[in-house]
């Protein structure tokens, strides 16, 4: 079940349903399988709530606004005014990407299934 205040306009329902949509694909998948080994305990920069996070929240924010920022690029790509969503440019949703990617990559604690939340996420994000 998802949850959203509105008023809003249908490009902002729609980003945040793709958003939100991430969010349950990894949660169900969490039940099969962790994402990580939690054999390390090592905080990252979460760029997203501006401090430290352990890295399965860093995979459960990157695949959910990964799959977010190319909805929102290909939308404002077909028409221009929409190239600012939910006050995000497109630019401002990629942003903390590249970071949280970075740290993906230096982690080893990533099991199967983290990587498979991160990888085809990344690649669609910067090939």
């Amino acid at each position: 079940m998802t949850f959203m205040s509105l008023p809003l306009r249908p490009s902002e329902v729609a980003t945040r349903l793709v958003h939100e949509a991430s969010h349950h694909n990894f949660l169900a998948l969490k039940r099969l399988v962790g994402p990580y080994d939690g054999s390390r305990p090592t905080r990252y920069h979460s760029p997203i709530r501006e401090r430290g996070r352990a890295v399965d929240t860093i995979v459960f924010a990157f695949h959910a606004f990964g799959d977010g920022a190319p909805f929102h690029r290909d939308l404002a790509r077909s028409d221009a005014r929409y190239e600012q969503v939910a006050s995000d440019t497109v630019e401002e949703a990629f942003a903390p990407l590249g970071i949280m990617h970075e740290h993906l990559g230096q982690t080893h604690a990533l099991m199967p299934a983290g990587k498979l939340l991160w990888l085809p996420v990344a690649e669609r994000l910067f090939g």
